[in-house]
């Protein structure tokens, strides 16, 4: 199992909250004392089994699965394993039925697959949703349309996109998104860095906006967020967009009108001039214009924690990470590289959870995704990091997981709305993984200095290429 680290186990204790019961109407009863007693059992009962219902959510009754007991898979990770100790904890209140839980060393897919061989699978599992496309080759895993209707599921009104996507491949939905992953759509900044360099007026959040108007405006913060030293040399950078390169790519180009990928032409997009300009804002311009970004060598993130940089582009777990640590981190939507028109984003999806096909008790596994598909079965999944964005829109304004008027409740609303408008980077075209690295490469060399953007794109662009001929010959 993986150790945590100090942040990272405060950010397990950060913002955690309790499920919360629907409380029943008091009864008055007189009676008897052992009446009265009896009754007060019978509530209390009620109470555990209700499940918290709010508006457009779908419909399920717990099932008595009382003696009952499945196995769950997911990532070997502490944080992970709190989330998975929570969801059952709260099932068996509401079914009887009695997980037991066994973490995976990634890549979990290849476990699932390993585990058919010998006839050891869990009932359900997480994984996130871009790792499932060879369990989907495999036949290694459910559908589950069938439950979605079930439950009278409207899945693309009560999902958000990008979670949601991440689980649909041949017109089939594969799984329950937990997370809404919009990497792509969020900036953050360090307060103690903004106040001490008096810049409060060139962050949005600080004069009611949700986001930077345009890449201009978040520029000019870096700029005046940069610190030299008397000889010239820079002690803080202004900004860094390191660790999720592809997303922003991607992200920059949708809301330029421009696809990375299109599934019915089947044609990647990065060598045109949408994916130049996209590459030129997300790295060319702040590093080799502006001077205010440099290669740094880990993610933006980290090098916000180490006080490397000021403003630190991706990650929405920044602000409770921050909390854990008593550093003010805020966050605020991305820039639109189109001043006036709302930023479009795309990210890699999330974590969410499946269902084997040759599991042994299935009938509790889709039970369990029929929790999971419930507001109080999600929001009890985004208690991880301290609170992360869901894949239930609905859930990213809940009062208890954000709250109101707090500097991380605020930042994680803003991130909900940047969750909205993140569509997943899309499947069809090879390994997501290969993808990822082809893409990634491009930025990188734009940032050490050995491509333009167009050099590097056009180099990626036949990459890309490649790999769905031989991807295309594989099926």
């Amino acid at each position: 199992m993986k150790a945590l680290s100090r942040r990272q186990f405060l950010m397990g204790l950060a913002g955690a909250t309790g499920a919360t019961l629907v409380a029943c109407a008091p009864k008055t009863v007189i009676v008897e004392k052992e009446k009265i007693i009896k009754e007060t059992v019978v509530v209390k009962e009620e109470v555990e089994k209700k499940v918290m219902v709010t508006r457009g959510e779908p419909s399920w009754t717990p099932p008595d699965l009382s003696g009952q007991e499945w196995l769950m898979w997911g990532l070997q990770y502490d944080l992970h394993i709190e989330a998975y100790e929570r969801l059952a904890k709260r099932f068996e209140e509401l079914t009887g039925a009695k997980a037991t839980i066994e973490p995976q060393a990634w890549p979990i897919e290849n476990n699932i697959i390993t585990g058919m061989a010998t006839g050891l699978v869990p009932d359900a599992c997480c994984i996130m949703g871009k790792q499932i496309a060879p369990l989907i080759d495999q036949e290694a895993i459910e559908s589950l349309d069938e439950m979605y209707n079930a439950i009278g599921c409207d899945i693309n009104t009560w999902f958000g996109p990008v979670g949601l996507q991440a689980y649909q491949y041949g017109g089939k939905t594969y799984g329950v998104p937990t997370e809404g992953n919009c990497v792509s759509g969020v900036s953050n900044v360090r307060l103690d860095f903004v106040e001490e360099a008096g810049a409060e007026a060139l962050w949005p959040p600080l004069n009611g906006k949700d986001g930077f108007r345009g890449f201009e405006d978040m520029f000019e913060l870096a700029q005046a967020l940069q610190k030299v030293d008397k000889d010239g040399n820079v002690t803080r950078w202004g900004m860094s967009s390191e660790g999720w390169d592809n997303r922003d790519l991607f992200g920059i180009m949708r809301t330029l009108g421009r696809d990375w990928w299109d599934p019915e032409s089947r044609t990647f997009g990065l060598d045109t001039d949408e994916a130049t300009e996209a590459l030129y804002l997300l790295a060319y311009k702040p590093i080799w214009e502006l001077g205010i970004e440099a290669h740094m060598a880990q993610g933006a993130e980290d090098s916000m924690m180490a006080s490397k940089v000021a403003l630190a582009n991706g990650n929405v777990t920044m602000p409770p990470t921050g909390r854990g640590e008593g550093i003010p981190i805020d966050s605020c939507v991305y820039p639109s590289a189109i001043p006036g028109r709302d930023a479009l984003f795309v990210g890699e999806g999330g974590w969410g959870f499946i269902v084997p096909s040759q599991a042994h008790h299935k009938d509790i596994g889709i039970e369990f995704m029929k929790f999971l598909s419930t507001y109080e079965g999600n929001k009890l999944y985004c208690q991880i990091y301290g609170g992360i964005t869901s894949a239930v829109l609905s859930v990213n304004n809940d009062d208890e997981l954000f709250p109101r008027d707090t500097l991380v409740g605020d930042a994680m609303r803003r991130a909900g709305i940047a969750q909205a408008r993140t569509v997943y980077y899309g499947s069809g075209y090879g390994n997501p993984s290969e993808m990822e690295g082809i893409s990634t490469a491009a930025v990188e060399k734009v940032r050490i200095g050995e491509a333009t953007p167009k050099e590097a794109l056009k180099e990626a662009q036949g990459l890309l290429e490649e790999m769905l001929a031989r991807w295309d010959a594989a099926h």
